[in-house]
């Protein structure tokens, strides 16, 4: 499969130029994670306090996006579950458009948003996704596969997309869509402080390392 990268250097467009930028501040691209520069970077240093102070008081850093979550339900019924998770770049939000479940599969429809807090990005993408259940011996496990991702409104994700566009542009003033195919975009030479973060959807959803 091809990859498409984010150039630093020469961004492709206006956006891309604000997301390099905001790359740049905090992460000290080209430069190996383990030396001594990478860890003294100013940006590295102001992002793990950042994150080290959402994990001492998880409370305080969640409950502006729980109360989003909340009023985000009043003109949409649906199930909403919150992302925000603390060590996350990013807060983050799926809401359940349809779900059917027999004993052997699990089938969901559903919107998929994130709104960075390092800079005023967000992303909305919609999943048709299948859970294959596997009860064999009883070791209830179970397997996902992405069926489709559907990248702008359109059909059955039409409404729940425009409407969470509409809700997080009016909370979060400035806030700029990224689109699914610019979220997929790697960056060379760039290395992430935590293993456990991939596609940096904590960073800028979902841009993604080159690895």
């Amino acid at each position: 499969m091809n990859k498409f990268y984010l150039s630093l250097t020469k961004p492709q467009n206006k956006l891309a130029t604000e997301i390099a930028e905001v790359v740049k501040y905090y992460y000290p691209v080209g430069v190996d994670i383990n030396s001594e520069e990478y860890n003294k970077y100013s940006g590295i240093i102001e992002l793990s306090n950042k994150i080290g102070e959402h994990m001492i008081d998880y409370n305080t850093y969640v409950k502006p996006w729980k109360l989003f979550l909340i009023n985000l339900l009043k003109g949409f019924k649906s199930k909403v579950h919150n992302y925000g998770l603390p060590h996350q770049s990013s807060y983050g939000g799926e809401l359940t458009l349809e779900k059917y479940e027999d004993n052997s599969l699990i089938r969901k429809k559903k919107i998929i948003f994130n709104v960075s807090w390092l800079g005023n990005f967000y992303t909305i993408y919609g999943v048709d996704e299948t859970t294959i259940k596997d009860e064999t011996n009883g070791r209830g496990l179970s397997y996902r596969a992405i069926n489709v991702i559907t990248i702008s409104p359109y059909k059955e994700f039409e409404k729940a997309f425009n409407y969470i566009r509409g809700a997080i542009e009016k909370e979060f003033t400035g806030h700029k869509f990224i689109p699914f195919r610019l979220c997929c975009f790697y960056i060379k030479d760039m290395q992430l402080p935590y293993s456990y973060i991939l596609l940096i959807q904590q960073f800028i959803m979902r841009f993604s390392p080159n690895r």
